[in-house]
């Protein structure tokens, strides 16, 4: 059976200073619509140990209340990128969750490979790859409802390189 690979890709775009600026989705930047906002990150996790995603999910930091600078400043470093990166993660675990029910409803016989970083791989099955498009872009830009818009990518090859990666 040939297959044909379809990556689909998260991105952003946001609008800062009156400028569309688009980027990679876990590159969102708290400072970038509120200066005053990496601080109040920083007091809520070292006042309550932990950091939390739009999804709810926590991580832990005790490092945040060592005495030690580098060990604290490391915590407080990767405090900072939490909750950007584990909402990162928690959308790709959604659309992967919703993009491989799409199929299964749709009858679909392709398959849901792997998930690299914000990217999906998916095996297409001969016949397939317009419906497999359709449910990918759907089910990848309605996944969630954030105030910038998810945009997906979506490249085709017999493999990862050739797909656009």
């Amino acid at each position: 059976m040939e297959l044909a690979g379809v990556l689909a890709e998260h991105r952003h775009s946001r609008h800062v200073g009156g400028q569309q600026v688009g980027g990679e989705l876990n590159s969102l930047q708290f400072t970038a619509d509120r200066p005053g906002q990496t601080l109040r990150q920083q007091g809520f996790a070292k006042s309550l140990g932990h950091t939390t995603t739009v999804y709810g999910r926590r991580r832990p930091f005790p490092d945040l209340q060592s005495k030690i600078f580098q060990v604290r400043e490391n915590a407080r470093r990767a405090a900072l990128n939490a909750p950007i990166q584990g909402t990162a993660a928690d959308i790709m675990k959604l659309a992967m969750i919703e993009v491989e029910n799409g199929m299964l409803k749709d009858g679909l016989k392709s398959q849901l490979l792997l998930q690299v970083h914000d990217e999906l791989v998916i095996a297409v099955a001969p016949g397939e790859l317009e419906g497999v498009k359709k449910v990918a872009l759907e089910k990848m830009t309605e996944v969630a409802k954030l105030s910038v818009p998810l945009d997906v990518h979506i490249g085709i090859g017999e493999n990862w390189e050739l797909a656009g990666h």
